[in-house]
């Protein structure tokens, strides 16, 4: 359970915390305490290791983007300051330019803030960088049915939705894919089809 897991990243924080630098194991400890901390709903302390980690220099450029990504998670929980939000991700993309973990959270941001094209362009290369990820294709195709949406293009509309029937053929199993079809498909009254789409989600 998570209590247990954190107990032993608490432990290997302990014995690697005389190091006079943030080794790699020391940092590797850091992020695994943060990330139990985050789902334990710490946040405070998890924001504490994040940054140790993230404003390392000596630490590896993965665990250093994944600090950051986390730490932006948590500022948008707790303060939804998006400018600190978006300045984190430019930060993790100085650092790593083609990581599609950056473009698909930065993309779920705009996406939130409702600037569709920003969020189409994010996900978009997110997509590129990684073909598997149908969390991002769906959501990707969400930005592009809720522009459409937003721009009266019915037509716009009607080709996400179709990217969505495509999705959902190849990706039976994802819930992302399920939900996201379903609020689409509510919003332009195909109840019945909805309907199955969250029912697949609760299953």
């Amino acid at each position: 359970d998570y209590e247990r897991a954190h107990a032993l990243a608490e432990s290997a924080v302990t014995e690697l915390q005389d190091d006079s630098a943030l080794s790699v194991p020391l940092s590797e400890a850091l992020l695994l305490r943060a990330t139990l901390d985050m789902l334990m709903g710490r946040r405070g302390r998890a924001l504490a290791d994040l940054t140790r980690v993230a404003e390392s220099s000596l630490g590896s450029r993965e665990l250093r983007v994944n600090a950051l990504i986390k730490r932006a998670s948590i500022v948008m929980q707790d303060s939804q300051d998006f400018a600190a939000v978006l300045a984190g991700f430019e930060r993790a993309l100085a650092l790593w330019p083609d990581c599609s973990d950056v473009f698909h959270h930065r993309g779920q941001i705009h996406l939130i803030l409702d600037k569709g094209a920003d969020a189409i362009r994010d996900l978009e290369r997110a997509v590129a960088l990684n073909p598997a990820s149908s969390i991002a294709a769906s959501q990707l195709v969400y930005s592009r049915y809720r522009l459409a949406q937003a721009q009266q293009d019915t037509s716009g509309m009607q080709a996400a939705l179709a990217q969505f029937e495509e999705l959902a053929r190849q990706h039976k199993a994802c819930v992302e894919v399920a939900s996201l079809r379903g609020q689409a498909l509510a919003d332009t009254g195909q109840f019945a089809e909805a309907e199955a789409c969250f029912k697949r989600v609760a299953e």
